[in-house]
């Protein structure tokens, strides 16, 4: 049975891009359990789970006690970088990961290993087609000072 989902879907670019197909199994990298990277044990779970989640629809609101549009200087960002506080910078803002650590498709490890830093560079050369800010604005911190 085919089940389409009606949550909206964003790319920045098309050009050049291949379009994922959805897979049974957790797609083209894999299960979840045999991906690179993914904790032999992790919960299968998708971006639509996650932005389900986020909006609403999978409970529980997306970082509530977390501060609201503030400069983050890179002594802080690099604090958060542990499986229960992870904070990433992309694009000059920074945003706490630690909800999506397990929707992420390449697993948590990979997530994990650019937490606390400026991740800008990493993400164009691996998303470059992701809208990040569409996808983790229910996750954002503040803005990367310089």
């Amino acid at each position: 049975m085919l089940t389409v989902s009606t949550l909206p879907l964003r790319c920045t670019s098309t050009a050049g891009a291949a379009i994922a197909q959805p897979a049974s199994g957790g797609g083209a990298g894999g299960s979840p359990s045999t991906r690179e990277g993914a904790a032999p044990t992790e919960k299968a779970a998708s971006q639509v789970d996650y932005m389900r989640m986020m909006s609403g629809g999978g409970g529980g609101a997306a970082g509530s006690e977390r501060p609201q549009g503030r400069g983050i200087s890179r002594d802080e960002l690099r604090a958060h970088r542990s499986p229960g506080d992870a904070w990433i910078a992309l694009k000059g803002k920074v945003y706490d990961v630690t909800s999506y650590l397990s929707y992420h498709p390449g697993g948590a490890r990979v997530l994990l290993g650019a937490a606390g830093t400026d991740a800008t560079r990493l993400f164009q050369k691996h998303h470059a087609w992701v809208d990040a800010d569409y996808l983790l604005s229910a996750s954002t911190v503040g803005w990367l000072e310089e």
